[in-house]
């Protein structure tokens, strides 16, 4: 359940890094469309021909405009990143050890992944084919007579046996599964309930079985079969669990290189656009080919 949680926060984190890179300032020809639709160009396609060489954003007194310079859309670094982590780094020119480490993440992520993936199935595969050498079920609908044949004894043979005697404290809490699916695996190994079916349960527990095969109270339930099954059990589960943490590695190395790079894009275009945070020019405005009007422009960076 916690990495389930942990998986969650990180996909609602994604989808809502997304959703602030396409919130992020908007592009050089965005806003040029914008300054155009506000600066009285349709004024100047109603009333006048303007000449192919005319450009609506010279001034009188230009001095270089804030992008002048190569400008870095912090929604294209966000995206590039959290497709492949470093992309927006190296988009926004970032140091290069950036890239290398967020990248180098990623790699080793999935080689890590595929890593204990393997193992963990390599090692589910041995714990079941020991389960089913060591594990006897027997024929459930076929032992209903209560009564266990030492000679060939088995889980079913046990367990009605067991529960029709007196005082046996054979739990009834758990339902085995008909298939053998990874429940069916889980629960022979993890409930005492079920200890009946390995094979070695009757040699060790043999002191305490009369001529009819009725057991005594205070047998011994972790057989070394069980023990070693559940101990190769324990492991594989621990492979695929770390398997699982590398996949949630892989995730969080996306989501914080998205983030890094758009505000990395952000840095880059402050820091080029050669203006401190607050800065004031004049500017002879040309709304026509004969027509301008001299204003003054603020500019404040965020």
């Amino acid at each position: 359940m916690k990495k389930a949680g942990i998986l969650t926060f990180i996909l609602v984190c994604m989808g809502w890094g997304m959703s602030f890179g396409l919130d992020l300032p908007d592009s050089k020809l965005e806003l040029e469309i914008q300054s155009l639709k506000t600066g009285g160009a349709d004024m100047i396609g109603s009333q006048f021909t303007v000449d192919e060489d005319y450009d609506e954003f010279a001034t009188e007194f230009d001095d270089g405009g804030i992008f002048d310079y190569e400008y870095k859309s912090p929604k294209k670094a966000f995206l590039y990143s959290l497709v492949v982590p470093g992309w927006g780094q190296m988009y926004t020119k970032s140091s290069i050890w950036k890239p290398l480490v967020m990248l180098g993440l990623e790699v080793g992520s999935w080689v890590g992944y595929i890593s204990y993936h393997n193992k963990g199935n390599d090692l589910t595969d041995e714990y079941e084919a020991f389960a089913d050498l060591h594990w006897i079920e027997g024929d459930r609908a076929d032992s209903l007579d209560y009564s266990i044949d030492l000679d060939d004894p088995n889980y079913w043979d046990w367990y009605y046996t067991m529960i029709n005697t007196e005082n046996s404290g054979v739990p009834t809490t758990e339902s085995l599964p008909e298939g053998r699916n990874q429940q069916y695996y889980e629960m022979i190994g993890k409930y005492s309930q079920f200890v009946g079916g390995w094979d070695d349960y009757w040699t060790v527990n043999a002191e305490f079985f009369d001529e009819n095969g009725i057991l005594f109270i205070g047998s011994v339930v972790n057989t070394p079969n069980r023990v070693k099954y559940n101990d190769l059990r324990g492991k594989a589960n621990d492979k695929l669990d770390a398997a699982n943490n590398f996949i949630l590695v892989a995730m969080a190395n996306h989501l914080i290189s998205a983030f890094d790079a758009a505000l990395a894009a952000n840095r880059f275009n402050k820091r080029n656009s050669e203006e401190s945070w607050l800065s004031v020019r004049t500017e002879m405005k040309k709304y026509s080919a004969t027509e301008e009007m001299p204003i003054v422009r603020f500019t404040y960076h965020f």
